[in-house]
């Protein structure tokens, strides 16, 4: 079971708003930001006002997460994307996103619990 199995290998999550680094830091870009997580190996990681474009989307991609949910909006400070590992059992049911960009509610089978809204 999820519990059982999860108690010697808990799911690692990483939840980072790149907005107030991007402010301090203009010379942080995403291959920094991909290299980092890449270090990391989150199961799944939360990114907040990541405005990645859709290149920089699938060069996540192509590293160490197999899907990715993001919602988007393109003339405030505004964007969330959820990127899930390629090494996590995760069956996506349905994806509810806001037209503004503020968040992105996923429904789905994630090692063999359902999370639902």
């Amino acid at each position: 079971s999820f519990n059982e199995s999860h108690k010697k290998n808990p799911l690692l999550w990483q939840w980072w708003d790149l907005n107030p680094r991007l402010q301090r830091d203009w010379s942080l870009n995403p291959n920094k930001i991909f290299t980092h997580l890449a270090k990391l190996q989150p199961d799944i990681c939360v990114l907040q006002e990541a405005h990645l474009s859709n290149v920089q989307n699938n060069k996540l991609l192509a590293t160490q997460f197999n899907k990715l949910f993001s919602a988007n909006y393109n003339t405030k400070p505004r964007s969330v994307s959820m990127l899930i590992n390629k090494n996590i059992t995760f069956t996506h049911i349905i994806t509810i996103k806001d037209p503004e960009g503020r968040f992105v509610i996923i429904n789905m089978d994630l090692c063999d619990v359902t999370f639902r809204e």
